[in-house]
């Protein structure tokens, strides 16, 4: 049975073997793997994409009847979202009547 400090030397020189061997085998995968992993990478990337794609460039909100609050309000936003890249068309209804059926027609893009 050795000392103390020589068992730890062998833990260590062991732990540090073994750390190597993996190592070596990693990269011996990634040599031999790399297209594979690229191509999965890819598809990845694109199922991403389609799953989340990005926000639209172009936005319709409906401000109400003209010279009210709520067309105040829109020109705000719309100078606000123009810094952004984003335009967005602000288009007059005729109050809250119109409003609530355009909420509730999911087919309509405002």
């Amino acid at each position: 049975m050795g000392s103390f400090k020589q068992d730890i030397k062998e833990t260590f020189f062991g732990l540090s073997e073994a750390a190597q061997e993996r190592w070596s085998d990693f990269t011996q995968f990634l040599q031999e793997a790399w297209p594979l992993l690229l191509l999965l990478l890819g598809i990845l990337m694109g199922i991403w994409w389609y799953a989340d794609p990005p926000p639209p460039n172009h936005v319709q909100l409906a401000t109400g009847s003209a010279g009210g609050s709520y067309e105040a309000l829109g020109k705000k936003y719309a100078d606000y979202f123009a810094k952004k890249d984003v335009t967005l068309e602000l288009v007059p209804t005729n109050g809250a009547h119109e409003n609530i059926h355009r909420l509730a027609d999911r087919n309509d893009p405002i």
